[in-house]
């Protein structure tokens, strides 16, 4: 059970964690960083593209379009950061 004096030791100790934390902010750059995210999932084996003699994706797909897509991403932007969910095979 909380006492009042418990209560406003920790009102005060949270208030001046606040304050405390909003100097800091404040000290920093204030440049707005651009991010690009990049996830990729569920391969199931098409490590190759669909081919071109078939009925749907014809060309479409395969991992060395997928890695040039990265690639050119990355070349563009300073931050990227590359998730892969895995789900290979």
């Amino acid at each position: 059970m909380l006492n009042r004096r418990h209560f406003i030791k920790q009102s005060a100790f949270t208030a001046g964690a606040l304050l405390a934390s909003q100097w800091m902010l404040a000290e920093t750059d204030a440049t707005p960083q651009r991010l690009v995210i990049l996830h990729t999932n569920d391969v199931h084996s098409r490590l190759e593209p669909f081919p071109m003699d078939g009925n749907r994706n014809q060309g479409l797909g395969g991992i060395a379009a997928r890695a040039q897509l990265i690639n050119d991403i990355r070349s563009k932007n300073e931050h990227v950061l590359l998730l892969d969910a895995g789900d290979i095979f």
